[in-house]
């Protein structure tokens, strides 16, 4: 195993001469377990089309693409913007990638220059299933297009922040997995003031926890009509210029009818519309979800709308604080059962909508929705006061069976 520096193939790291020829014969170079060196200061790379660090199937098994930390940021220099680009492009449609590493850097679009909604941060492409990707300690910033764009085969995130991008901060568009399986695994992710959604998750399955989404001007996140399994756990959506969560798209022409969404340990706060919309043919299952103060432009009709065909099974769910209208607004035509729903201070009310009836609810009672243990913001993304390793022991219950992640892989049992 060795290290191959980038200078060591030419590259000046000065933030004005185009480093993408000495970058790219760095991992062309790297045999099995090497690391490419990125190191402190700017990495000045272009492309007009296509990827200035451009991966493909044949690179090395176990490569590891590192930086030092902050101090690395690889940069977009002003490139043809009326063609999508991406600063690191990684494609496996052509062969296999196995035990690929990037790690401990910024990677910038670079939209002062390059405005037109074209450059990327970090994009996995969306073709061939042979990627065995980890990303983590990396921060994609001030792109005008998307941070990060994960898409293909089986990746993995951690320790990641995505701010300041012109489009979503991060897009997932997964392949599909057997129900309770995911090909995509998150963890650990701060997505605040992008454009667009924090994250999208936006085809197949993916599993997305500890999370902090903030600020994002199409809102925190969605799952739309393209997905087929989606997971939430231990995380917060507050203050995005929309919503907090929500379905997005034709129901009628879902792929998976119907779709699951998982919603556990999540808290939607102070948006002006909801706090989250739950809808589409959906099987919502559902535990500790905190709506409070959502709807303060009275946009919707409560802190949480329940739409189209969406089902919940829900064990607990807090409406608290609307600015305008109810707890909750139910307007489905599926039956849905919530084991306790408690709502407090909403101006007109726990619960309303044409289909009320279609709800069962155990036991309904006023009161402040109670604390919960959440990641806080210091706690998330590249460089945060929480770099311990994770075990990802997280279990759910699903059809009388469990899923697992142990050791940092991804099992199901």
């Amino acid at each position: 195993m060795a290290t191959q520096d980038i200078r060591d193939f030419g590259a000046r790291v000065d933030g004005q001469s185009d480093d993408t020829d000495a970058v790219n014969a760095a991992i062309d170079a790297a045999a099995s377990g090497d690391t490419v060196l990125i190191p402190a200061g700017t990495t000045r790379v272009a492309a007009n089309s296509g990827s200035a660090v451009s991966i493909d199937g044949s690179i090395a098994d176990d490569v590891a693409i590192a930086g030092v930390g902050p101090d690395t940021l690889v940069e977009m220099g002003d490139v043809d913007d009326s063609r999508n680009s991406r600063c690191i492009g990684i494609d496996a449609s052509g062969g296999t990638i196995r035990g690929l590493e990037i790690r401990d850097m910024r990677i910038s679009g670079n939209k002062s220059v390059n405005s037109n909604k074209s450059s990327f941060g970090l994009e996995v492409y969306p073709r061939g299933d042979g990627h065995d990707i980890y990303i983590h300690d990396v921060a994609a910033i001030d792109s005008s297009g998307k941070g990060f764009a994960i898409g293909g085969g089986t990746v993995r995130l951690e320790r990641i922040t995505a701010t300041g991008n012109t489009r979503h901060g991060v897009e997932f568009r997964a392949p599909s997995r057997s129900w309770g399986e995911w090909a995509v695994h998150a963890s650990d992710v701060l997505a605040e003031n992008n454009g667009g959604l924090g994250i999208d998750h936006n085809g197949g399955s993916a599993f997305i926890e500890r999370f902090w989404l903030e600020n994002n001007g199409q809102g925190g996140a969605k799952v739309p009509w393209k997905v087929k399994e989606s997971w939430w756990k231990d995380g917060t959506f507050v203050r995005n210029r929309t919503m907090g969560f929500r379905f997005n798209g034709d129901y009628s022409n879902q792929r998976y009818s119907p779709m699951r969404i998982h919603l556990n340990n999540v808290r939607a706060r102070e948006h002006p519309y909801g706090g989250f919309w739950l809808a589409g043919d959906v099987e919502y299952d559902i535990d500790d979800l905190v709506s409070i103060e959502n709807n303060r432009n009275d946009e919707q009709h409560s802190n949480i709308d329940v739409r189209h065909k969406a089902k919940l099974k829900a064990g607990s769910i807090y409406a608290a604080d609307a600015g305008y209208g109810t707890g909750m607004f139910f307007a489905s035509d599926s039956q849905s059962t919530i084991s306790r729903y408690q709502h407090a201070n909403n101006p007109d009310g726990p619960i309303s909508g044409p289909d009320q009836s279609n709800v069962d609810i155990k036991t309904m009672e006023s009161g402040r929705p109670p604390a919960q243990s959440l990641p806080q913001k210091d706690e998330l993304g590249a460089w945060s006061n929480n770099t311990s390793p994770k075990s990802y022991s997280a279990t759910l219950s699903l059809d009388g069976g469990g899923i697992h992640t142990a050791g940092g892989l991804i099992q199901t049992r």
